[in-house]
């Protein structure tokens, strides 16, 4: 597996445009012969020009070398109202929807506030990108797998509308179940990947989480994925290794927050 070109330590002073152009770089091959090209973003879903200019971007990226998927890190709605899909996804990525781009959906906390969780569920059901084999939003359960040829990835929720670490126990089993499955222990031509909304470290100004590694660490010792994706942080980054697993945060896709903090995979 190969993510290119991940910067290692954050840059603050980057626009969120270039982030997205950056990362839209990013190609996850398989260990086989089957390969994939996988739009990842995160904290996207304002709703505001920002956003629609990543769109812009994403949609040029796909135009040379298409996505086979793409997957959001969480924070998908930060506002209400009538339209609000309209405005925080269709209008920034209907290019990619049109083409047939499934938008895998990570809970995140701003996901959780007020009845929010509830109209993504709902929204997606409506649009059943899945079941239709369309381009769409696509959020079939608050954790779920992305099963695909030599690929799976475990779609977790981890948040709380107050930013508390108060992980569901369904979540924990859930994640448990499916990365310590023995039928994947000996699938050595499996790529193992998990999403969450809460990164565990990070140099932004929110910095390493000690609560969601207590919850996590052990279990990504005794069954460690491949890579561990997250969000929150508004910013790219790619830290230092952790027993092999290999961590990232994509959160600049609709804004950019300065802060510098340390962190103990640096």
């Amino acid at each position: 597996m190969i993510i290119s070109s991940f910067y290692r330590h954050l840059l603050p002073k980057l626009s969120c445009l270039f982030f997205i152009l950056f990362f839209c770089n990013h190609a996850l091959y398989a260990k086989s012969t089957k390969s994939w090209h996988i739009l990842l973003y995160g904290d996207a879903g304002f709703g505001s020009h920002g956003q629609q200019t990543v769109g812009e971007a994403m949609a040029l990226r796909h135009s040379n070398t298409p996505y086979d998927f793409a997957v959001s890190m969480g924070d998908n709605q930060y506002v209400d109202g009538n339209q609000v899909y309209y405005s925080i996804f269709e209008k920034p990525y209907q290019s990619l929807i049109d083409t047939g781009v499934v938008f895998y959906q990570t809970i995140g906390n701003h996901d959780l506030e007020n009845d929010r969780l509830q109209m993504q569920l709902a929204y997606s059901e409506k649009v059943a990108a899945l079941e239709n084999k369309t381009g769409g939003f696509a959020l079939p359960a608050e954790n779920y797998l992305i099963s695909k040829t030599n690929l799976t990835w475990v779609v977790l929720n981890v948040s709380h509308p107050r930013n508390n670490i108060e992980i569901p126990d369904a979540t924990v089993a859930f994640a448990k179940k499916h990365l310590c499955d023995p039928k994947r222990q000996k699938d050595t031509d499996k790529w193992m990947v998990v999403s969450m909304h809460y990164p565990m470290w990070s140099t932004g100004p929110r910095g390493d989480n000690l609560a969601l590694q207590q919850v996590f660490l052990d279990l990504f010792k005794q069954c460690p994925p491949d890579f561990l994706l997250t969000g929150h942080e508004h910013h790219l980054e790619h830290l230092n290794p952790w027993q092999w697993m290999q961590f990232a945060i994509v959160g600049s896709s609709g804004s950019v927050r300065k802060g510098r903090s340390q962190s103990s995979q640096e």
